[in-house]
């Protein structure tokens, strides 16, 4: 049974009712927002962004002077909170000689993860239940194994949230 198991049916369809009320509300505001323009660097994407701050800092650079010189090199906006990152994560990326070191760091992490959580779910459950878990699990941490992806803090912090 359900958290709503215990909702009317009348209430349901109330709940229904406004839910859909809200979306039906939100698609023409939706359909009128025009986003920002889009950087126009000559290595576009956020990968390149990023592997230029990663070579700036790995030559002394602090974290947020590179990132202000290449977020306005490749015309991104400064004012927005979401062209920025924390610093910890590139710091630690630009202490090494190459990001080999991070990459394996990662990998492993992944790979413990998917073991661990089939271990937790073989305890608990079937064998054909450990070997989906496992399965789906893998498909998700996918990124953790291919080095490109490295350097998007994202990708450590939700394997480091799945541990």
């Amino acid at each position: 049974m359900t958290r709503f198991g215990n909702v009317s049916a009348s209430r349901a369809s109330g709940i229904l009712a406004a839910t859909l009320l809200g979306v039906l509300i939100c698609i023409p505001v939706a359909a009128c927002y025009r986003g920002p323009a889009h950087a126009t660097s000559d290595q576009s994407g956020d990968m390149a962004l990023y592997e230029r701050i990663q070579t700036r800092m790995r030559s002394g650079e602090g974290y947020y002077d590179a990132a202000h010189a290449e977020l306005v090199a490749g015309k991104y906006g400064t004012r927005s909170v979401f062209n920025w990152r924390t610093p910890l994560y590139p710091w630690l990326l630009s202490r090494g000689r190459s990001l080999a070191w991070a990459q394996r760091i990662l990998a492993l992490s992944g790979g413990m993860t998917i073991v661990l959580a089939a271990l937790f779910v073989r305890r608990t459950s079937s064998f054909r239940m450990t070997m989906i878990t496992a399965i789906l699990l893998s498909l998700g941490l996918v990124p953790c194994f291919l080095p490109s992806v490295l350097l998007f803090s994202e990708l450590a912090a939700g394997t480091l949230i799945v541990i």
